[in-house]
């Protein structure tokens, strides 16, 4: 689901629309209040948004909803510095390029679908963390790959790869 948001909202989002900010705006209702809160507005992506949360607060356990919640919350925090970078003309330095891309991918809310056999203490072990860091950067590389083909026909696809040597990444325009 999260793949298609990115694809829908992020990669494709023109960079004077006010779009993006109402899209993330109907995602945090769904999460925090089951609902958008202008219910009128619903396109199908969001309707198949809601079914499946409304499936997951059904089927999980509160905390792990919340562990799922909490990680499409810093998917829609990095895709939106993404997007606010996109607009900006100075050079995006590795540490900042590293820092989107951690959440970027939308490993943080699959992963804890999986954790529903997961206590806490083990959740929040720092030997998870450092898995899931890896499994998060194979689906970065493998979304670099497969997405590369359209993100290089997009303006500003130049803000993606790090630049060899140079120890930043060039913004869009």
């Amino acid at each position: 689901m999260a793949s298609a948001a990115d694809d829908a909202h992020v990669d494709r989002v023109e960079r004077d629309s006010g779009r993006f900010g109402l899209a993330i705006t109907r995602i945090l209702d769904v999460l925090d209040h089951d609902r958008p809160q202008d219910a009128d507005a619903e396109d199908a992506w969001e309707r198949a948004f809601i079914d499946i949360c409304e499936r997951l607060r059904e089927v999980l356990p509160h905390h792990v909803f919340r562990r799922f919640a909490d990680g499409m919350r810093l998917y829609l925090m990095s895709a939106a510095w993404m997007i606010l970078r996109h607009s900006c003309s100075e050079t995006l330095r590795i540490r900042e390029y590293k820092a989107i891309r951690r959440y970027i991918d939308a490993c943080a809310p699959c992963v804890a679908l999986l954790s529903l056999e997961i206590d806490e203490a083990d959740y929040t072990d720092p030997r998870l963390y450092r898995m899931y860091q890896h499994a998060a950067n194979v689906v970065d590389w493998s979304n670099d790959v497969l997405s590369l083909f359209v993100e290089a026909r997009q303006p500003g696809h130049d803000e993606h790869p790090p630049q060899p040597g140079d120890g930043t990444v060039r913004a869009g325009k």
